[in-house]
């Protein structure tokens, strides 16, 4: 990937054979992106092709620049999708390396590796890389700091100049209720003070926990959701380590939607379970539980929502919880062995048993007749935003994103990895449509939603090009305020007018500008 202004779809690379220890440039990401001043410390997370035969610290990785030795270390771990990584973070001190550059990555370097590494000749890749004067760091970054505010139940950071930042004071009104909701769900006390991180870059599905929480927070937020469902799922997977230090995936995904009321908004788990059958996308629940972040993003959450709210409307709270606690997946054993063998200890039943009788549940409740237009919509929504990020966005994708680590970035001082992020004319085009078939779901709009995702679609399906009069609309609006020095974040865009909102320069505060389409040209009101 080349660390350039402008982003590009990346570039189809011939796949390695299988079964052979292999690596590609378009797998070789360097953070801070799109672009890399002189003074960044330089994180690099490669993805590389590794047989099942070898374990990922089995294989050595070398990174050279200029012909010099910048890092050489081994694979360190696994992303979500099972891809074996390494990642090396913040290991290129820039500060004397403007200008144009060769990255020379090479896997198995000194050829210590016989089986499964049987053609060398695709062990090495270079990555042209540019690193930019420091002079031309963005003006809005040049004093950006983190801020640190205090409240009852939480630290919460944000980076300033942000528009975190901007709104720091309803954002602790909203992360007090957020916390008190999933305190009172789980019927557990804080332990401590949680920490929390605000910031101004999307990943994967908005946010995620670790030892604390990091939530994406921005204007062009087109990942959507809703704010106070994302804080509650984060808050939730910190509060349930608690009694359940280690829970399946399955389980903790679906308590921590079970106790937002949601996924992605307020909304009828049951119903949804429903519609996913109506619709034929229900998964027996080995599949989701066996294989749960490579199966469609909404269907695995959804049946994990449904099956621990199911638990918790049938048996209790008290009961599902300690039936919870008791699952402890084993590395290298299907999850369906630590799920069953805690139903059987809890409920006397097997994972079949509980299924068919959770299906029975379902069949004696009401079904809404919203349910399954607002699902296939969800569902093709999220869908094309994943597309869109692995085009144009790709280091977002949740299967792939490096998650930094908040903490150290705050000790270091560093924001560029958590504020910066891809923002050509095809990114904000693309990012506020996605942001407008949000809206659209949330008002229950569901045929606006599907009108914009059929024009995003026909985008990413035409190598980036606007073909449609909806698409070509967008497009326009954001050239003409780009040209005259705004940054757009959401356009609402009926028919011939549209109200879109901006920043300028180094202001975070949002501005509505009017914008009506005369003699074939958009043109300002006010």
């Amino acid at each position: 990937m080349t660390a350039t202004a402008v982003v590009q779809a990346p570039t189809a690379t011939v796949p390695p054979p299988a079964g052979d220890l292999a690596i590609t440039a378009d797998r070789v990401f360097l953070h801070p992106l799109p672009d890399i001043y002189a003074g960044d410390p330089v994180t690099f997370y490669i993805l590389a092709d590794v047989p099942p035969q070898l374990e990922p610290n089995e294989v050595t990785v070398r990174v050279e620049v200029r012909n010099h030795l910048t890092l050489q270390g081994a694979l360190n771990g696994y992303n979500l999708a099972g891809d074996a990584i390494g990642l090396f973070a913040w290991a290129w001190d820039t500060t004397a390396y403007w200008g144009d550059h060769e990255v020379i990555v090479t896997v198995d370097p000194d050829n210590t590796l016989t089986d499964g590494d049987e053609n060398p000749d695709n062990n090495q890749v270079v990555v042209p890389v540019s690193v930019l004067p420091e002079h031309t760091r963005p003006a809005r970054e040049r004093n950006q700091g983190w801020e640190v505010t205090e409240i009852d139940c939480c630290v919460i950071r944000v980076v300033t100049g942000t528009a975190a930042h901007r709104d720091l004071q309803e954002i602790q009104v909203a992360v007090e209720a957020a916390v008190d909701q999933a305190v009172e769900r789980l019927g557990v006390q804080l332990e401590d003070k949680l920490d929390l991180y605000l910031v101004d870059r999307v990943f994967g599905q908005g946010g995620y926990a670790t030892s604390n929480v990091v939530i994406s927070y921005l204007d062009r937020n087109y990942a959507g959701g809703g704010f106070h469902e994302v804080l509650v799922h984060e808050v939730t997977h910190l509060l349930d380590r608690q009694f359940a230090p280690d829970r399946s995936a399955f389980l903790a995904e679906g308590l921590a939607v079970w106790a937002a009321g949601g996924h992605y908004k307020q909304e009828d788990i049951d119903q949804r379970i429903k519609a996913l059958r109506e619709t034929n996308l229900y998964l027996p629940l080995p599949t989701v539980i066996d294989d749960f972040y490579s199966v469609q993003h909404e269907i695995g959450y959804m049946q994990a929502a449904g099956f621990m709210n199911y638990l918790i409307a049938v048996y209790g709270w008290e009961p599902t919880r300690a039936f919870y606690s008791d699952v402890r997946p084993r590395r290298g054993q299907p999850a369906t062995v630590a799920i069953e063998s805690s139903l059987q200890e809890h409920f006397n039943l097997t994972l079949a048993e509980m299924e068919r009788e959770w299906m029975a549940y379902l069949d004696d409740q009401p079904r809404s007749g919203q349910a399954v237009g607002d699902l296939l919509t969800t569902v093709r929504y999220y869908d094309l935003m994943r597309d869109y990020q692995l085009q144009y966005d790709p280091t977002a994708h949740f299967l792939q994103a490096w998650l930094p680590y908040v903490q150290e970035l705050e000790q270091r001082g560093l924001t560029a990895d958590v504020t910066r992020h891809p923002s050509s004319h095809m990114n904000v085009t693309l990012e506020v449509m996605l942001y407008a078939v949000d809206q659209a779901i949330a008002s229950g709009d569901i045929n606006r939603a599907n009108v914009i995702l059929d024009s995003v679609e026909r985008v990413l399906l035409s190598n980036g090009a606007f073909i449609d009069p909806l698409g070509q609309n967008y497009s326009e609006i954001v050239s003409k305020l780009t040209s005259l020095g705004f940054e757009v974040h959401q356009i609402d865009l009926s028919g011939n007018e549209a109200i879109v909102q901006v920043t300028e320069g180094q202001r975070v505060g949002l501005r509505a500008i009017r914008m009506a389409l005369m003699n074939q040209d958009w043109v300002l009101l006010n």
